[in-house]
């Protein structure tokens, strides 16, 4: 068994990592809510929280969380 560090990243659900990837991809809201089948409200609500628990503000820095995240996954 390999551990690894918990990141930020960690904190959020599997359906807010699917919104942050797709966000974090130039997507807008509504691109996010066509690709994963649901109401672009749902995603601004989503990209929301996602922020909060990140505790960041924009989408420069969601990418910059994401790619801390992917670099920890290497074994």
């Amino acid at each position: 068994m390999t551990l690894r560090r918990l990141n930020r990243h960690d904190l959020l659900t599997t359906r807010e990592r699917q919104v942050a990837q797709e966000l974090a991809l130039g997507k807008s809201a509504k691109e996010v809510a066509r690709t994963l089948g649901v109401a672009p409200a749902t995603v601004r609500n989503q990209t929301q929280a996602i922020y909060q628990k990140l505790q960041i503000d924009n989408r420069a820095a969601l990418v910059s969380v994401l790619n801390e995240g992917a670099a920890g996954d290497i074994t």
